[in-house]
């Protein structure tokens, strides 16, 4: 029987958490379950309880899902990641396997395949749900080179999410804990870096990095 000594949850939807918390309390009701639905908030409970499990929407407000991971295997995050995400992109299971996650679940699929995910990471096997290709996967890992993810830092990266989901750059320093002179040479460096010239052109990227969703 998996054992499952504390998780964390994380989405920014409050109806799917606790839809999700429900169905995995009667699962395994001892485990101590801590739900948010901000990416920085994650990353900073995970660092702190090192939970056993973390289940991670990709894209989370502040701080993608994805981020959360490099970051948290970066401090040292040795618990088990399943991220759970409406994109089939071969593209983002890569940079999810790259960055560190253990499983890649479909929020489109019943909730035995996360049952099934969930015992198949605690064993120590990596879990792809059904619904996405894993040759594609692997064809991607095998030619995947530079490119817009390679060329900005973390906090670039931060500082273009909270960018493209219409925070102003004040809001983004304190945020941050930075000044905003520093946000604004982020920001400069961000348009640099990729090509940018306008604020239609970060969203853009923003959108194609898989940052956030905004339409």
């Amino acid at each position: 029987m998996t054992i499952i000594n504390s998780l964390i949850m994380a989405d920014d939807h409050e109806l799917v958490r606790s839809g999700l918390k429900s169905l995995i309390q009667q699962q395994f009701p001892d485990t101590p379950i801590c739900e948010t639905g901000c990416g920085a908030q994650a990353l900073a409970l995970m660092l702190q309880q090192q939970p056993t499990l973390t289940l991670l929407d990709v894209t989370l407000p502040n701080m993608n899902g994805l981020d959360v991971v490099a970051s948290a295997r970066k401090s040292g995050y040795k618990g088990k990641i399943i991220m759970l995400s409406m994109h089939h992109w071969p593209k983002y299971v890569a940079r999810a396997w790259l960055n560190g996650a253990d499983g890649y679940v479909l929020k489109d699929s019943a909730f035995e395949e996360l049952l099934v995910a969930i015992n198949s990471v605690m064993k120590h096997e990596r879990y792809l749900s059904k619904g996405i290709c894993s040759q594609a996967v692997s064809d991607v890992l095998e030619h995947m080179g530079p490119n817009q993810d390679d060329l900005l830092t973390p906090r670039q990266r931060q500082v273009l999410q909270l960018v493209a989901e219409g925070h102003s750059s004040k809001y983004i320093a304190n945020q941050l804990n930075v000044s905003l002179k520093t946000v604004e040479a982020h920001r400069s460096s961000i348009m640099n870096r990729l090509g940018i010239h306008d604020f239609a052109g970060l969203i853009k990227a923003a959108i194609s990095l898989g940052l956030t969703q905004v339409n």
